[in-house]
């Protein structure tokens, strides 16, 4: 093949590798799903404060091959205080609070959804800590779950008229927001970006609600406080244990035993940084010294090579190339081994 031939190939399959890359890059960066319709219905409850809410979406798939078929989603609410959750359409199998870095309300669907399917999903709860108070009014700040990265045609968010005292300055935060009244509901609507959102703000006096808790002023934690005693109470069991094992190892360890002369065998692990020993034939499992033991293939004297040794002082024995007792003079002797070598001569 001639070297024009051989740089043509050459080109031609690096712009096929170019071509693949580019498609792959722009797939992975399509949009998995949208969302056709997202309503938000909003009802005070007279007698405490807390919000009735009712959410209708119609969720279209978009891409079922990147991420698999949808089979659930969540949908962002204000925080846990979140009750009386219920399924109103079918296609439902479990719907539920759920806590994942911030407050939402999990939807398993009965089936999986492909490509081209549309979803329309209704359900609602009841959630409270939502007010503000001051001396005069009650003061509702609002925003709905957003989608980070899904796009809403049509935002719709309705709340009940009765007993609003005042629609409060910056009613909204989203651009292009049309206010209108409809059956009773005041009403905002707007498409969403991904991650777009709208807020309402409203004001009511404090005598329309019967009963207002100050301890139910609004707050925004999602995470359950039976949800952080069950992770603590885990912590320090673990904790519990690991101290306790190693209180009981530690009082059931021979000091002696550990350190005598007469062991065989080698440093073999370690537990919390302490090293354990292995006893060989020279002693029994209570460190107890056999006498006379017997020797095995591979062994002379009671010891077998390679980090035992015979020196019989209460302390960590030569292994490895590390000093052994009489080098180190424990007992203050000083006596050297060419002094002992003399002395077993004569």
């Amino acid at each position: 093949m001639s070297n024009i031939k051989k740089l043509l190939v050459f080109i031609i399959l690096s712009l096929s590798l170019v071509f693949a890359f580019s498609f792959s890059k722009v797939k992975a960066y399509n949009d998995l799903d949208h969302i056709e319709l997202y309503e938000i219905k909003v009802t005070p409850v007279k007698d405490d404060g807390s919000l009735n809410i009712e959410i209708h979406i119609i969720w279209e798939v978009l891409d079922s091959y990147t991420d698999g078929p949808l089979e659930w989603i969540k949908v962002g609410i204000p925080n846990y205080h979140a009750k009386d959750i219920k399924a109103l359409s079918g296609g439902i199998r479990k719907i539920k609070y759920y806590s994942d870095s911030g407050s939402y309300i999990r939807i398993d669907f009965s089936n999986s959804h492909y490509e081209g399917e549309k979803i329309d999903i209704r359900f609602s709860y009841n959630q409270s800590y939502m007010y503000h108070l001051n001396e005069e009014y009650v003061v509702y700040d609002y925003h709905p779950g957003w989608f980070d990265d899904i796009k809403v045609d049509m935002c719709n968010l309705y709340w009940a008229k009765d007993g609003v005292d005042q629609i409060a300055d910056g009613i909204t935060t989203a651009s292009g927001v049309t206010f209108s009244e409809e059956d009773g509901y005041y009403k905002l609507s707007s498409p969403l970006n991904y991650g777009g959102t709208i807020k309402m703000r409203l004001r009511y006096a404090n005598n329309y609600f019967s009963e207002l808790d100050p301890k139910k002023e609004y707050t925004d934690k999602y995470v359950k406080p039976v949800t952080i005693i069950l992770i603590v109470a885990a912590i320090v069991t673990f904790l519990a244990i690991v101290i306790a094992l190693y209180y009981y190892q530690k009082n059931n360890q021979d000091p002696y035993m550990n350190e005598r002369g007469f062991c065989t065998g080698y440093y073999h692990w370690y537990l919390f940084g302490r090293p354990h020993h292995y006893y060989g034939k020279t002693v029994n499992s209570k460190g107890a010294r056999i006498v006379n033991p017997s020797s095995s293939s591979g062994s002379h004297g009671g010891f077998s090579g390679g980090g035992g040794c015979a020196c019989a002082c209460a302390c960590a024995c030569a292994g490895g190339g590390r000093a052994g007792c009489s080098k180190k003079d424990f007992y203050n002797t000083n006596l050297s081994s060419e002094k002992v070598l003399k002395e077993l001569e004569k």
